[in-house]
Protein backbone atom coordinates (compact mmCIF):
# COMPACT_ATOMS: atom_id res chain seq x y z
CA UNK A 1 0.00 0.00 0.00
CA UNK A 2 2.96 2.40 0.65
CA UNK A 3 4.05 1.69 -2.74
CA UNK A 4 1.06 2.29 -4.43
CA UNK A 5 0.87 5.41 -2.61
CA UNK A 6 4.48 6.38 -3.70
CA UNK A 7 3.43 5.78 -7.56
CA UNK A 8 0.23 7.98 -7.54
CA UNK A 9 1.91 10.77 -6.00
CA UNK A 10 3.06 13.94 -8.27
CA UNK A 11 7.08 14.27 -7.92
CA UNK A 12 9.45 16.27 -10.09
CA UNK A 13 12.05 13.42 -9.99
CA UNK A 14 13.73 11.88 -12.39
CA UNK A 15 12.13 8.57 -11.43
CA UNK A 16 8.73 7.57 -12.82
CA UNK A 17 6.93 6.72 -9.90
CA UNK A 18 6.56 3.18 -11.50
CA UNK A 19 10.27 2.60 -10.85
CA UNK A 20 10.40 4.12 -7.83
CA UNK A 21 6.85 2.29 -6.16
CA UNK A 22 8.51 -1.21 -7.38
CA UNK A 23 11.85 -0.34 -6.18
CA UNK A 24 10.29 0.51 -2.88
CA UNK A 25 7.82 -2.87 -2.72
CA UNK A 26 11.01 -5.30 -3.41
CA UNK A 27 13.35 -3.34 -0.48
CA UNK A 28 10.24 -3.62 2.11
CA UNK A 29 9.65 -7.19 1.02
CA UNK A 30 13.27 -8.13 0.83
CA UNK A 31 13.64 -6.98 4.19
CA UNK A 32 10.30 -8.68 5.96
CA UNK A 33 10.87 -12.01 4.35
CA UNK A 34 14.55 -11.47 5.42
CA UNK A 35 13.14 -10.99 9.03
CA UNK A 36 10.66 -14.07 8.71
CA UNK A 37 13.86 -16.26 7.84
CA UNK A 38 15.41 -15.15 11.32
CA UNK A 39 12.16 -16.70 13.28
CA UNK A 40 12.81 -20.18 14.16
CA UNK A 41 9.62 -21.56 12.79
CA UNK A 42 9.31 -19.70 9.73
CA UNK A 43 11.11 -21.62 6.97
CA UNK A 44 10.14 -23.29 4.12
CA UNK A 45 11.92 -24.76 0.93
CA UNK A 46 11.30 -21.26 -1.07
CA UNK A 47 11.79 -18.33 1.44
CA UNK A 48 15.56 -17.58 0.91
CA UNK A 49 15.11 -17.85 -2.84
CA UNK A 50 12.27 -15.26 -2.38
CA UNK A 51 14.73 -13.21 -0.61
CA UNK A 52 17.11 -13.30 -3.40
CA UNK A 53 14.30 -12.78 -5.99
CA UNK A 54 13.39 -9.53 -4.24
CA UNK A 55 16.82 -8.27 -3.71
CA UNK A 56 18.00 -8.59 -6.77
CA UNK A 57 15.43 -6.66 -8.81
CA UNK A 58 15.79 -4.21 -5.87
CA UNK A 59 19.23 -3.82 -6.75
CA UNK A 60 18.24 -3.93 -10.45
CA UNK A 61 15.44 -1.27 -10.20
CA UNK A 62 17.82 0.90 -8.41
CA UNK A 63 20.59 0.49 -10.93
CA UNK A 64 17.97 1.36 -13.72
CA UNK A 65 16.47 4.68 -11.51
CA UNK A 66 20.21 5.98 -11.37
CA UNK A 67 21.11 5.54 -14.98
CA UNK A 68 17.61 7.03 -16.20
CA UNK A 69 18.58 9.67 -13.51
CA UNK A 70 21.66 10.32 -14.96
CA UNK A 71 21.08 10.57 -18.88
CA UNK A 72 17.86 13.04 -17.47
CA UNK A 73 20.58 15.29 -16.38
CA UNK A 74 23.11 14.78 -19.23
CA UNK A 75 19.85 15.79 -21.70
CA UNK A 76 19.56 18.79 -19.65
CA UNK A 77 22.58 20.22 -19.40
CA UNK A 78 22.98 19.72 -23.30
CA UNK A 79 19.95 21.66 -23.98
Amino acid sequence: MFALGLASSPSGATATPAIRALLIFNVLATLYLGYLGGIPKMEGVLLWPAVAVHAALAILLALGWFVSARSYRTDKVAA
